[in-house]
């Protein structure tokens, strides 16, 4: 495979805060510049060899998996790529602000609890207007804890922010009215997440908190969830013999746990997202992953 084209895949594996739309949108960015750039097509082979290596850097990412499978269906001509990139990157611009729209208007003058960082969440706080009385609840979302990075932006925008433990995610949805989460994939078994959502999703139906996931339409992708570990030193530096570490980033959640799934389209209930898969084609490549 071309140097280049491993850099690519590289850089997403490394992306270890940014979410599906954000790592998938920088990854068609890479390639269409890698194209141009380059000035030529790599082997049929080699462009094989690489999609299935994209979905391989982050495997519960739909947003990975459904660029890497229009590659493979396309005629893998440079052209052909480089245009599903640029389609790729201009929905992926797009989508959160769609979704965010959607989903301000349930979360307005309400307490809202999240997990982890989502561009669909942070747009959705966004367009809420500053005179509403929203407040919004976020853990810290170890080990990266991009749920402080998003805590410290919505800050400075202006948004009524209470950031807390991980561990305190029961009682923080316990003082909430709503519950929304960005995930990175809706399968048609379940919704795919950062870990912490099943919490969020099971603490939600125990205290009746509506709960809502937000996943632009593609991320719906017909994948199956890994237990994807990460460095163990990220939760434990010089970790000691004896002692297993397991940092799994994501966990598969089932639909039948959300109120709905807001797309950039609309809201899905979950017996309706499951339908979304019957006519979607797979890639020879990808049908065991």
């Amino acid at each position: 495979m071309d140097r280049e084209l491993k850099a690519i895949v590289a850089r997403a594996r490394s992306d270890r805060v940014s979410g599906a739309s954000e790592v998938a949108r920088k990854a068609a960015d890479s390639i269409a510049a890698f194209l141009e750039d380059s000035g030529r097509t790599p082997s049929r082979k080699e462009l094989k060899e690489f999609a299935v290596a994209l979905v391989n850097s982050q495997p519960n990412m739909g947003s990975m998996w459904n660029l890497a499978n229009n590659i493979l269906l396309s005629d893998l001509s440079s052209q052909e790529i480089r245009r599903i990139c640029s389609e790729a990157v201009r929905h992926h611009s797009s989508a959160p602000g769609r979704i965010g729209a959607r989903t301000a208007a349930l979360i307005r003058d309400r307490v809202v609890v999240t997990n982890s960082s989502s561009a669909a969440v942070l747009d959705a706080i966004a367009q809420v207007p500053r005179k509403a009385k929203t407040k919004v609840l976020i853990p810290e979302s170890r080990p990266m804890r991009e749920g402080v990075a998003l805590a410290k932006r919505l800050a400075a925008m202006g948004v009524d922010v209470t950031l807390f433990s991980d561990a305190s995610l029961a009682r923080a949805v316990s003082r909430a009215e709503v519950a929304i989460a960005g995930v990175d994939a809706v399968t048609p078994r379940g919704v795919v997440g950062k870990v912490g959502l099943m919490h969020l999703a099971l603490c939600a139906k125990e205290y009746s908190v509506e709960c809502y996931a937000c996943a632009d339409s593609s991320k719906f992708a017909p994948l199956s969830y890994q237990p994807d570990n990460r460095p163990p030193n990220e939760l434990l530096a010089n970790v000691p013999r004896g002692v297993k570490v397991e940092n799994v980033y994501f966990e598969e959640v089932p639909q039948r746990l959300f109120t709905a799934i807001i797309t950039e389209t609309g809201s899905l209930k979950p017996r309706q997202a499951s339908a979304c898969f019957s006519e979607m084609r797979i890639a020879p490549e990808l049908r065991d992953r």
